[in-house]
């Protein structure tokens, strides 16, 4: 059963496309079928799979900053600077949007 346009405005057909034909048109007027479907990946694209590869190659944890702290701490060498600590939090919060 097909439904009928009963608002008297051209129907959305954002594709271009006959809503009842699935078939592609060559330039001839003859109907082709292509065999393999094909993407093809932009430099961008390229570019931020190259970046993902590197941070996941790269460890999380800074291992040698880790161990330099916590033999400064044992050597109770380890100086804490609240005045920088805190302007440090204050510089997070102003940068976070509104509300959050």
């Amino acid at each position: 059963m097909a439904i009928e346009n009963i608002t008297n405005r051209p129907q959305n057909n954002p594709l271009g496309k006959s809503p009842t034909s699935n078939k592609q048109t060559g330039a001839a007027g003859t109907s082709k079928q292509s065999g393999a479907d094909s993407v093809e990946i932009t430099s961008v694209a390229q570019e931020l799979k190259s970046a993902l590869a590197s941070a996941s190659s790269t460890p999380i944890i800074n291992t040698e900053r880790v161990e330099a702290v916590r033999s400064a701490l044992a050597n109770g060498d380890y100086q804490i600077d609240a005045e920088t600590i805190a302007e440090k939090m204050i510089q997070m919060e102003q940068s976070l949007p509104d509300g959050k």
